[in-house]
């Protein structure tokens, strides 16, 4: 039942940065869990999620996979947060206009 609620408390914090994530990068962290389903990757996974759960004396190897598919979303769902963190940040340190006065089309003269 523990192994449950920590399943649920990852997807949960994926679901609360959805809320606040562009639409694009949405797409691509839900998108991208698929990484963890792989025919290579699964066996991989698993074996190194059945090891480690025996190490320390687990019950079962319960969500090994669930926890591995929720990391590549919550990272791609940060990733944008942390883009739209250094654009606002870097934002007041951009003065004048963007290009340059001579490249603008002058409609009235």
């Amino acid at each position: 039942m523990r192994a449950c609620r920590f399943i649920l408390f990852k997807y949960l914090v994926a679901l609360c940065l959805t809320a606040f994530t562009k639409e694009d990068f949405i797409n691509i962290a839900w998108d991208s869990a698929g990484v963890t389903t792989g025919p290579v990757t699964v066996p991989f996974v698993l074996s190194i999620g059945v090891g480690c759960s025996k190490a320390v004396r687990a019950e079962e190897g319960f969500g090994i996979l669930a926890c591995a598919s929720v990391w590549p979303i919550i990272t791609v769902l940060l990733v944008d947060g942390i883009r739209r963190a250094y654009a606002r940040s870097r934002s007041p340190l951009i003065r004048g206009p963007v290009h340059p006065p001579l490249l603008q089309k002058r409609c009235c003269r």
